[in-house]
């Protein structure tokens, strides 16, 4: 996979969270993403459909960010390998956000 640009939502110029995008084997990417979301849905998961952009979060909720970001320069910082899937579950906890794992699983080579 690679990492490509910087990014926020909504928008880098009102940045709520600042994200790089994830680019390379897309497909592979949103298919495994239909599998899980499929077999969630079997086991009683109730899941919010919005659409899909592979990304890793760097921020969330950031303080002190009043700069537009959009000025930052935008590219292709580095390839990586996936080798473990980590479905967690993200919720707010005394207005913080926490990651609990739910499930590991390696994939294989």
């Amino acid at each position: 996979m690679q990492i490509r640009g910087l990014n926020a939502f909504p928008s880098l110029r009102r940045p709520h969270t600042i994200w790089v995008g994830v680019g390379g084997k897309i497909k592979i990417l949103q298919q495994l993403r239909i599998d899980i979301h499929s077999e969630l849905i079997k086991s009683g998961f109730s899941l919010k459909i919005s659409p899909f952009k592979p990304h890793i979060t760097l921020l969330s909720r950031p303080k002190h960010i009043d700069s537009d970001l959009s000025v930052l320069p935008i590219g292709k910082f580095g390839d990586f390998i996936v080798s473990e899937i980590i479905l967690f579950e993200s919720k707010t906890e005394n207005g913080k956000r926490v990651y609990k794992d739910l499930h590991r699983a390696p994939l294989k080579k």
